[in-house]
């Protein structure tokens, strides 16, 4: 496909959406063309993703992400606890 063809191609999908023709063939047009586009975007992820063997749903992350956010919890939980002059502790919060 030439330069030209290329650039009269790329008018005519830009042009689309400002029609606001939904029920018309270039509404069709171009509602077909989006599911096509997430559609096959989809598709070559999960073709790339299975032929690596990477579809498994990993835990590590979760966990690391989890045991972050527990520690830095407990900093925060440490910080908003004062002790009076007595010894006792209290709650700042």
């Amino acid at each position: 496909m030439s330069m030209l063809n290329i650039y009269h191609f790329s008018i005519f999908f830009g042009m689309l959406p400002t029609e606001r023709d939904t029920s018309g063939i270039y509404g069709g047009i171009f509602h077909y063309s989006l599911i096509l586009a997430f559609m096959g975007s989809a598709l070559l992820s999960f073709l790339y993703f299975w032929s690596k063997g990477q579809l498994d749903m990993d835990e590590t992350p979760k966990i690391q992400m989890m045991h972050d956010e527990m520690i830095n919890d407990e900093m925060m939980h440490d910080e908003m606890i004062m002790e009076d002059e007595n010894g006792s502790e209290h709650d700042i919060r």
